[in-house]
C-alpha cells in the first residue's frame, strides 16, 4: 500500500467495553453522528442499548443510545467503520480479535493499547501488522497519560494521536478534540508505543519502591532516572528491517490540537536514531 488516506466522512467504531474504551466512545460521541461499538458482554450490551449506561465502568456516563451502536457481531461492527479504534488491554487483544472473519484491507487501525501481546513478544501494531498484513500507513496510535474516570468527569486530558502519515493524524485529532482533550500529532509509532511500555515498568518500580517505604526523595530520582533510561533506550534501540519494512526519519514536525483550536510547530524535538514504520 503506497498511501492511506482517512476521508472526512469516515465512520469509527470501538473495539473494548472497559474503562478506556467506554471514555474513547464518549469523546467521539461529542463529534460523530453514531459510534459502532463491539460490546461482547452481554450484561453491557443490554444496558448500552436500553439506559445508555456502562454498568460496569464508568457507570455514570450517559449515552445519547441514538449515537452510539453496541453489538456483538464484531464482523458486522468492523464492516460499517472505516476507523477501527482497539482498546482491549493488551492481554486481551488477541481473544478480543479472534472472532474476526471480515477483511482489515481498506480499514485505518487506531491502537489506544499499551502493552505486549502476550506470547507473541510484539507490540499492537507490530501484531496488527504481522498478523493481519496491514501496512504501517492503515495503524495508528492514541496515547497519553490519562485516566479513563477523569474523562468521564471531562477533566483537562492531554493525549497523543500517531500516524505515518501527519495528514491521517491531524484529521483523527480533529475527531476526538473536544473542550477537555486537547492533543498533539507524531508520526513516530515506534516511540509511543514503547515508551508506553517502559512507563508501565516504571510505574511497577515506583509501586515496589513505595512499598519498601521509601518516599518522595528516592522517588523523585528513581523517576528522573527512568526518564533517562528510556531516552537512551528510543534512541539507541533500531528495528528489525526485514523486507516488509524500510526505515524513515523520526518526525518531521508537531501538530499541537489544544482544545477546539489547531495548530503546528516545525520546531518540535527530533529523535534522529530511532526510525518509524514506514510500510
Amino acid at each position: 500500500m503506497t498511501e492511506y488516506k482517512i476521508g472526512g466522512a469516515a465512520r469509527c467504531a470501538v473495539i473494548g467495553y472497559g474503562s478506556w474504551a467506554t471514555a474513547l466512545v464518549k469523546i467521539l460521541t461529542a463529534n460523530e453522528t453514531c459510534v459502532g461499538w463491539y460490546v461482547r458482554n452481554p450484561e453491557v450490551l443490554e444496558s448500552l442499548r436500553t439506559e445508555g449506561r456502562n454498568p460496569r465502568y464508568l457507570s455514570d456516563i450517559r449515552f445519547d443510545t441514538r449515537r452510539i451502536a453496541p453489538s456483538d457481531d464484531l464482523d458486522a461492527v468492523v464492516a460499517s467503520a472505516d476507523i477501527v479504534v482497539l482498546a482491549a488491554p493488551s492481554a486481551y487483544v488477541k481473544e478480543f480479535l479472534a472472532p474476526l472473519t471480515v477483511s482489515l484491507e481498506h480499514k485505518f487501525i487506531l491502537s489506544a493499547v499499551k502493552g505486549i501481546v502476550p506470547g507473541e513478544y510484539q507490540t499492537v501494531a507490530e501484531y496488527l501488522h504481522s498478523r493481519y498484513g496491514l501496512s504501517y500507513k492503515q495503524i495508528g496510535i492514541i496515547s497519553g497519560p490519562s485516566h479513563a474516570e477523569e474523562v468521564s468527569l471531562e477533566h483537562l486530558t492531554y493525549l497523543t494521536v500517531v500516524c505515518t502519515d501527519p495528514g491521517n493524524a491531524r484529521r483523527l485529532s480533529e475527531r476526538f478534540a473536544t473542550p477537555y482533550i486537547a492533543l498533539s500529532c507524531s508520526n513516530d509509532l515506534y516511540g509511543v508505543e514503547y515508551a508506553a511500555i517502559l512507563k508501565n515498568i516504571y510505574a511497577l518500580a515506583v509501586g515496589m519502591a513505595v512499598g519498601l517505604g521509601y518516599s518522595d526523595n528516592f522517588l523523585a530520582v528513581l523517576i528522573s532516572n527512568g526518564a533517562m533510561e528510556m531516552t537512551r533506550f528510543l534512541s539507541r534501540s533500531q528495528i528489525p528491517a526485514p523486507s516488509s519494512r524500510s526505515a524513515a526519519p523520526s518526525s518531521q514536525g508537531h501538530v499541537a490540537v489544544s482544545p477546539r483550536r489547531i495548530g503546528y510547530s516545525p520546531n518540535f524535538p527530533r529523535r534522529s536514531a530511532a526510525p518509524i514504520f514506514a510500510t
